[in-house]
């Protein structure tokens, strides 16, 4: 599996946040296309992590941000190999042709849903 270019995946994302709009509730389907009302754990996150991109994207930091999120997932090849792995298991086996940016948002998303589940099931609820 070729390890993509992190210039590339960054360009990617660019390209996708001109269709983000700050102002409405939005949030990117599994299928890469903007949509409104999130109503699921991971539609909600997508929102948020969007946001958090979009918010970043103004700053003079922006290019080194989306960077340092996409190093974990494709600095390597076993990062790439594991990123791939996960993104075709969310996906069922018929996984839908995406941008590799694409791909690395709908991972970091489902890792994002699964630490909150576990501090939400971990968190200590008086009685």
């Amino acid at each position: 599996m070729k390890l993509p270019d992190i210039d590339r995946l960054i360009r990617q994302t660019i390209r996708l946040l001109e269709g983000y709009q700050p102002e409405a509730v939005i949030y990117l389907d599994r299928r890469g296309r903007w949509a409104k009302d999130p109503q699921s754990t991971r539609d909600r996150i997508s929102n948020e992590l969007w946001h958090f991109i979009w918010q970043s994207h103004r700053t003079d930091e922006r290019l080194e941000v989306l960077r340092q999120l996409f190093a974990p997932f494709c600095g390597d090849k076993t990062g790439w190999a594991v990123t791939g792995k996960l993104y075709r298991w969310l996906h069922s086996a018929a996984a839908p042709d995406a941008d590799e940016a694409l791909q690395v948002m709908e991972v970091l998303g489902a890792l994002i849903q699964r630490q909150a589940w576990q501090r939400n099931g971990t968190a200590y609820l008086p009685d």
